[in-house]
Protein backbone atom coordinates (compact mmCIF):
# COMPACT_ATOMS: atom_id res chain seq x y z
CA UNK A 1 0.00 0.00 0.00
CA UNK A 2 2.85 2.07 0.94
CA UNK A 3 4.36 1.95 -2.47
CA UNK A 4 1.29 2.37 -4.20
CA UNK A 5 0.63 6.00 -2.00
CA UNK A 6 4.12 6.94 -2.91
CA UNK A 7 3.60 5.94 -6.85
CA UNK A 8 0.72 8.15 -6.49
CA UNK A 9 2.44 11.51 -5.27
CA UNK A 10 5.34 10.79 -7.56
CA UNK A 11 2.43 10.74 -10.75
CA UNK A 12 0.59 13.95 -9.10
CA UNK A 13 4.32 15.85 -8.99
CA UNK A 14 4.90 14.96 -12.51
CA UNK A 15 1.79 16.34 -13.58
CA UNK A 16 2.35 19.23 -12.16
CA UNK A 17 5.87 19.79 -13.35
CA UNK A 18 4.82 18.80 -16.90
CA UNK A 19 2.55 21.47 -16.80
CA UNK A 20 5.05 24.09 -15.81
CA UNK A 21 7.11 23.01 -19.03
CA UNK A 22 4.31 23.27 -20.81
CA UNK A 23 3.77 27.21 -19.85
CA UNK A 24 0.81 26.75 -17.08
CA UNK A 25 0.84 28.39 -14.15
CA UNK A 26 4.33 29.76 -14.73
CA UNK A 27 3.02 33.64 -16.41
CA UNK A 28 5.34 35.21 -14.27
CA UNK A 29 8.26 34.71 -12.38
CA UNK A 30 6.35 35.24 -8.72
CA UNK A 31 3.98 32.57 -10.38
CA UNK A 32 6.41 30.27 -11.08
CA UNK A 33 8.48 30.80 -7.90
CA UNK A 34 5.32 29.80 -5.54
CA UNK A 35 4.28 26.30 -7.80
CA UNK A 36 7.79 25.67 -7.55
CA UNK A 37 7.34 25.98 -3.98
CA UNK A 38 4.31 24.19 -3.48
CA UNK A 39 6.30 21.49 -5.18
CA UNK A 40 8.72 21.62 -2.56
CA UNK A 41 6.82 21.55 0.07
CA UNK A 42 4.58 18.60 -1.26
CA UNK A 43 8.07 16.64 -2.32
CA UNK A 44 9.36 17.06 1.07
CA UNK A 45 5.93 16.47 2.77
CA UNK A 46 6.29 12.78 1.04
CA UNK A 47 10.12 12.26 1.61
CA UNK A 48 10.82 12.83 -1.86
CA UNK A 49 14.20 14.99 -0.44
CA UNK A 50 15.94 15.28 -4.16
CA UNK A 51 13.06 16.20 -6.14
CA UNK A 52 12.58 19.03 -2.79
CA UNK A 53 16.46 20.12 -2.46
CA UNK A 54 16.32 20.54 -6.45
CA UNK A 55 12.83 22.55 -6.66
CA UNK A 56 14.14 24.68 -3.62
CA UNK A 57 17.51 25.38 -5.16
CA UNK A 58 15.60 26.15 -8.74
CA UNK A 59 13.11 28.95 -6.58
CA UNK A 60 16.46 30.42 -5.19
CA UNK A 61 18.03 30.83 -8.47
CA UNK A 62 14.61 32.56 -9.93
CA UNK A 63 14.37 34.81 -6.64
CA UNK A 64 18.46 36.08 -6.99
CA UNK A 65 17.73 36.35 -10.92
CA UNK A 66 20.28 34.12 -11.75
CA UNK A 67 18.28 31.80 -13.74
CA UNK A 68 15.21 33.82 -15.23
CA UNK A 69 13.09 31.76 -18.06
CA UNK A 70 15.85 29.68 -18.18
CA UNK A 71 14.25 27.19 -15.71
CA UNK A 72 12.28 25.33 -18.61
CA UNK A 73 15.50 23.46 -19.24
CA UNK A 74 15.96 22.10 -15.53
CA UNK A 75 12.23 20.22 -15.75
CA UNK A 76 13.28 16.88 -17.07
CA UNK A 77 16.18 17.22 -13.85
CA UNK A 78 13.52 17.53 -11.85
CA UNK A 79 11.62 14.89 -13.45
CA UNK A 80 14.66 13.03 -13.07
CA UNK A 81 15.03 13.54 -9.76
CA UNK A 82 11.60 13.27 -8.44
CA UNK A 83 11.90 9.55 -9.56
CA UNK A 84 15.73 8.77 -7.98
CA UNK A 85 15.28 5.75 -5.76
CA UNK A 86 17.83 6.95 -2.98
CA UNK A 87 15.87 9.97 -1.16
CA UNK A 88 18.51 10.95 0.73
CA UNK A 89 19.85 14.65 1.12
CA UNK A 90 23.79 13.11 -0.39
CA UNK A 91 21.40 12.21 -3.72
CA UNK A 92 19.77 15.70 -3.88
CA UNK A 93 23.30 17.31 -3.82
CA UNK A 94 23.79 15.39 -7.05
CA UNK A 95 20.85 16.62 -8.62
CA UNK A 96 21.77 19.96 -6.93
CA UNK A 97 25.28 19.65 -8.95
CA UNK A 98 24.17 19.06 -11.91
CA UNK A 99 21.91 22.37 -12.15
CA UNK A 100 24.61 24.49 -11.47
CA UNK A 101 27.08 22.93 -13.32
CA UNK A 102 24.47 23.68 -16.23
CA UNK A 103 24.21 27.26 -15.70
CA UNK A 104 27.78 27.46 -14.58
CA UNK A 105 27.26 28.68 -10.94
Amino acid sequence: MQQAGISSVRSGLRARIDALATGEGRDTLPALREQLDRIRRDAHRHGLLPAAQLAATLGEMLAAGTLGWAVASSFDLMRDALECEDNGPESGAVYIAALTSRFGH
